[in-house]
């Protein structure tokens, strides 16, 4: 018996042992270039939003609107932030949106599908072939001058330095600059110059190119060099107006609340987190003390058999024995809905903006635009119907989703 009591004593105590070392180990960070509002890796977004939240005087915040919803809703001017690895978007709804007065910042190292920004750039975009974070070898990370060009009341030149890994690509400075301020420049080994980030007025608004998104995370903000860099950068192009970040993670639907689970819930919270950690060792000691020891037969456990094909089979036969077309129809759209949002970043589950999102989709689609218009009105209007779509009906449908995806340029 006190042999028992030692050994539940040395279990508990290695049990808190490993639990206080756990808590204290250093954290394994994820170095993805993610840019989401929720993630707090280094080069997510999650503080750089907070930080901007509480630094920017005129206010800032996250949406997950596309250009074309927020065109559609209209409101005060303010400057839209856009950082993203690729950005794909239509031209027309950058218009638009400095035409009303807004201000318009894109911070990417690919802004080619950008008709609007690769034009007036006359194509002008180089690489540099540096590593990215993540891959990046301690010995090849070197750090590079960038000089500040823009000089007013406000700013003087200044120069910084950024590692490699933040300076992917750039556009080159070759060319006649087309009415485009310069603001910042990379100082190469070889004498040369490449922009990193100019801008302009245009319309009523302005647009600002930035080449480095990493400027723009978690990581950026957190260092002196850096953080001074982005501020100057947004203050610039934001010409004193409210800043608002697009961000495709958040859901525009849920009004960018982000899911989550209870268990999160509690992790997240210092003090709940420590009440389930006392509650998860209370119900250990317990289990540990009321143990008695039994003698049990062993059974003979067999091998348990593989029953997937005869689920798969039992499904299909309740699909077939209940033969709901409409309902099948219904769940193919929302998965079709997905995907064009994925691939297209085109939402059709709203019919207020159906126009304007047809108009996205037919830029990326092979499908001439009418025809795309015509193939998902019918499809919303056979679900809009409560009578049951015939079989022949339901798989011309699936047929024309499944055609509209398929050409949609990868």
């Amino acid at each position: 018996m006190k042999m028992n009591k030692g050994f539940i004593v040395f279990a508990v105590v290695l049990f808190v042992v490993m639990l206080l070392i756990d808590m204290h180990m250093p954290r394994r960070y994820d170095w993805k270039e993610t840019y989401s509002h929720y993630d707090d890796n280094p080069l997510g977004c999650a503080l750089f939003d907070s930080v901007l939240a509480t630094s920017i005087p005129a206010g800032y915040h996250v949406t997950g609107k596309t250009l074309a919803q927020i065109n559609e809703v209209g409101g005060e001017p303010a400057t839209y932030l856009m950082v993203e690895e690729d950005i794909s978007t239509y031209d027309e709804s950058i218009e638009k949106l400095l035409k009303r007065g807004n201000n318009l910042i894109v911070a990417t190292t690919d802004y080619s599908n950008i008709i609007t920004l690769d034009t007036l750039l006359d194509n002008r975009f180089v690489g540099f072939g540096y590593e990215v974070f993540g891959s990046a070898k301690l010995s090849s990370i070197i750090k590079f001058t960038v000089e500040w060009q823009k000089v007013d009341n406000r700013y003087q030149k200044s120069t910084y330095e950024l590692l490699n890994p933040f300076i992917q690509y750039g556009i080159s400075s070759t060319h006649e600059e087309q009415k485009w301020t310069t603001l910042l420049t990379l100082n190469k080994t070889d004498d040369t110059v490449d922009t990193l980030a100019v801008t302009q007025q245009r319309h009523k608004g302005r647009v600002t190119l930035v080449m480095v998104p990493l400027l723009f995370t978690n990581y950026g903000i957190s260092h002196d060099n850096t953080r001074e860099l982005a501020m100057r950068l947004l203050t610039v192009g934001s010409d004193g107006k409210a800043i608002v970040r697009l961000d495709s993670s958040i859901d525009s639907a849920s009004g960018g609340e982000k899911s989550e689970s209870p268990l999160r819930y509690l992790l997240n919270h210092r003090p709940l987190r420590w009440a389930l950690y006392m509650a998860l060792i209370g119900v250990l000691l317990a289990l540990v003390f009321t143990a008695r020891r039994r003698q049990r037969i062993i059974p003979v456990i067999n091998k348990p058999e593989n029953h997937t094909l005869e689920m798969a089979e039992h499904i299909g036969t309740l699909y077939f024995e209940r033969h709901d077309n409409h309902d099948m129809l219904l769940k193919k759209y929302f998965q079709f809905a997905v995907q064009l949002r994925r691939l297209a970043m085109v939402d059709l589950t709203d019919s207020a903006y159906f126009d304007q999102e047809v108009d996205a989709l037919a830029l990326y689609s092979t499908l001439p635009r009418q025809q795309l218009a015509d193939d998902i009105k019918l499809v919303w209007n056979v679900l809009a119907d409560e009578k049951q779509p015939s079989d022949h009906l339901t798989a011309q449908l699936c047929d024309k989703m499944d055609a509209i995806i398929a050409s949609i340029k990868q």
